[in-house]
């Protein structure tokens, strides 16, 4: 068993790395995304990431449901997003415009609408 935890440690990069803990607090937005039933959350992700939102720090699923009052062929899926600054505290005009950016972009690939 020695031997095998040896050869695993002998391959594996054991480089420790740092990151500063973050001096501003994050901001997060849900987003509840109304959008056709065949739209992955694979190509939700995709488009959003492939948004330029240096302030964006992180992309979570949340959930996906489908029930009233969503319609028939349609499902709601919900993200979370979180922006930070290294530099300040974000105001949320700041990220008001970021969100609208991904809902706008959302909207014209997918016809995505924003849940209420």
């Amino acid at each position: 068993k020695r031997q095998s935890y040896d050869s695993l440690v002998a391959k594996s990069s054991m480089t420790r790395t740092y990151s500063p803990v973050a001096k501003f607090p994050p901001v997060q937005r849900d987003l509840s995304l109304i959008v056709d039933e065949n739209v992955t959350w694979r190509q939700l992700s995709d488009e959003i990431l492939a948004t330029d939102q240096p302030m964006r720090e992180q992309m979570q699923y949340v959930t996906t449901y489908r029930g009233k009052p969503i319609p028939a062929g349609r499902k709601s899926v919900t993200v979370t997003l979180t922006y930070r600054s290294s530099e300040t505290t974000l105001r949320s005009e700041q990220v008001d415009g970021q969100v609208e950016t991904i809902l706008s972009r959302l909207k014209d690939k997918f016809s995505a609408e924003l849940r209420t």
